[in-house]
C-alpha cells in the first residue's frame, strides 16, 4: 500500500507539472484505476488475456468538464498520457492477476512471484525502448508500415486539436447521459438474470467488452473455443478435458514460439517494418 501510494503521489505531481490541472487529475486517475481493475476482473473471470476497454479515462475528464475549463496546456497533458492509457492492448495488472492464479502451479511464494513480475517488467522498459529507438534511428521509423508510428501519434494531437476547437453541446451532453443510462440499466439486468436463474447462458461481462475493437477478430475463434469445450465436456466429460488441456496449451505455445522466430528472423533481416 505504500508503495501504490507513492505511486499515486508520483502521477498527481508528474500530470500537475506537465500542464494539467489538479481537479482533473483527481478525476483521471481514479477512472484509469478503475478501468485497469475492470480489465483485470474481466481477464481473470472471463478468461480473455487480450482486450482494451471500450473508453479510456481522459474521455470521460473532457465531457464532465470540457476542453475549455481544462485549458490548452491541460489538453495537451492529457494527450500526452496517451502513450500510456491510450492504446490499451496489454496492463501489467491484468497479466499479473493471471499469473497470481498460476502460483499454485508453479510452487513459488507471493514474493518470488513478485520478484520475478517486477524483473520481467524492469527488462521489458529496459530493452523495448533501446530497442524501437535504435531501430528507428537506423531504418527511419517515419519508414515503418505500423500504427503505432504512422496512425497512433499524428491522431492523438489531431484528436487534440479538435477537442480544443469543439465544445459539447448540452444537448450532446444528454444524449450521453442517456446512454450511459441505458448502459448501467441492461448491466444491471443481466447481472440479475445470470446470478438468479442458471438456465440463462448470457454472461453480463459481455456487454461492457463488446464494443472492444480486438474482440472484432476474435469473436469467431470465441465461438469455436466455446463449441469445442461444450462438445468434450459433453461426450468425454472431464476426463477427457483434462487430457485435453496439454494439447491446447500446446497450440498456445506452438504460436508464441513461431512468432518468435519469425520477429527474429524478421529483425535480422530487415523485413519487420518494411
Amino acid at each position: 500500500m505504500i508503495t501504490f501510494g507513492i505511486s499515486i503521489c508520483f502521477m498527481l505531481i508528474w500530470l500537475t507539472q506537465s500542464g494539467l490541472q489538479f481537479k482533473v487529475s483527481v478525476i483521471f486517475i481514479p477512472l484509469l484505476m478503475l478501468i485497469y481493475l475492470g480489465i483485470s476482473r474481466v481477464i481473470c473471470q472471463s478468461g480473455i488475456f487480450y482486450v482494451v476497454p471500450p473508453m479510456i479515462a481522459q474521455n470521460p475528464c473532457i465531457h464532465l468538464l470540457s476542453s475549455r475549463r481544462i485549458g490548452v496546456q491541460g489538453m495537451v497533458s492529457l494527450g500526452l498520457t496517451y502513450t500510456w492509457h491510450g492504446d490499451v492492448q496489454s496492463i501489467v495488472s491484468g497479466l499479473s492477476a493471471e499469473g497470481v492464479k498460476l502460483q499454485p502451479a508453479i510452487g513459488c511464494t507471493g514474493r518470488q512471484l513478485t520478484g520475478l513480475i517486477l524483473l520481467a517488467l524492469g527488462v521489458g522498459l529496459f530493452v523495448t525502448p533501446w530497442g524501437v529507438i535504435l531501430s528507428g534511428y537506423w531504418q527511419g521509423a517515419i519508414n515503418w508500415n505500423t500504427w503505432l508510428f504512422r496512425g497512433f501519434g499524428t491522431n492523438t494531437y489531431g484528436q487534440v486539436l479538435k477537442q480544443i476547437e469543439s465544445s459539447m453541446g448540452q444537448k450532446q451532453i444528454w444524449q450521453r447521459l442517456i446512454h450511459l443510462g441505458i448502459g448501467g440499466l441492461l448491466t444491471m439486468g443481466l447481472t440479475i438474470m445470470y446470478y438468479q436463474f442458471l438456465w440463462w447462458p448470457i454472461h453480463p461481462i459481455g456487454l461492457a467488452i463488446i464494443s472492444s475493437f480486438i474482440l472484432y477478430a476474435v469473436y469467431l475463434c470465441f465461438f469455436l473455443a466455446w463449441t469445442i469445450k461444450h462438445t468434450i465436456l459433453r461426450w468425454g466429460g472431464l476426463r477427457l478435458y483434462a487430457k485435453g488441456i496439454p494439447f491446447f496449451i500446446g497450440l498456445l505455445i506452438g504460436h508464441y514460439l513461431g512468432r518468435a522466430v519469425a520477429l527474429t528472423i524478421y529483425t535480422i533481416y530487415g523485413l519487420w517494418f518494411a
